[in-house]
């Protein structure tokens, strides 16, 4: 019950928050992670204090993961969908398949150079007019390689 009250909290800290000043998609992420860190260092305390069996203590930390992995997987889907912002473009008047096309095809350019802008921030990649993967981008795609692997993703060409 108290992870459900800390989520339900949370949410509504997150949702005025959000509401009063949009938030990047690091300041989202941090937000979840540094509230799951806080409420499962206090179940761990139950725990360690005898407070709580290990059993709820891991159903709390279980409920907040759910949680903040459903919240953030709708945000970044709301914020970054080339669908939902299809269809909301299509609710003032129907348009043409190459109409469409032509109309998000800036917005697609947009995406592909901020995610390159931010590749290079977090020192994945360098650019010297060319893209080059740094040591920390070889970690990083070397990771994500084991977890597609370990979650049997293939791709599809």
């Amino acid at each position: 019950m108290i992870a459900v009250a800390w989520c339900l909290l949370h949410f509504l800290v997150f949702i005025v928050w959000l509401h009063l000043r949009p938030r990047s998609e690091r300041f989202v992420l941090a937000f979840h992670s540094v509230s799951f860190l806080l409420l499962s260092s206090l179940a761990l305390l139950a725990v360690f204090g005898r407070s709580a069996p290990f059993t709820l203590a891991a159903g709390m930390v279980a409920i907040h993961a759910i949680y903040s992995l459903s919240v953030l997987e709708l945000w970044t889907l709301s914020e970054g969908s080339y669908a939902i912002a299809m269809l909301a473009s299509l609710k003032h008047k129907p348009v043409t398949r190459a109409e469409l096309a032509a109309r998000f095809r800036p917005l697609g350019e947009q995406k592909r150079t901020a995610r390159v802008e931010a590749l290079e921030k977090s020192g994945a990649v360098r650019i010297d007019g060319e893209l080059h993967l740094t040591l920390r981008g070889a970690h990083i795609a070397r990771v994500v390689s084991l977890l597609r692997s370990l979650a049997n993703i293939r791709d599809s060409a």
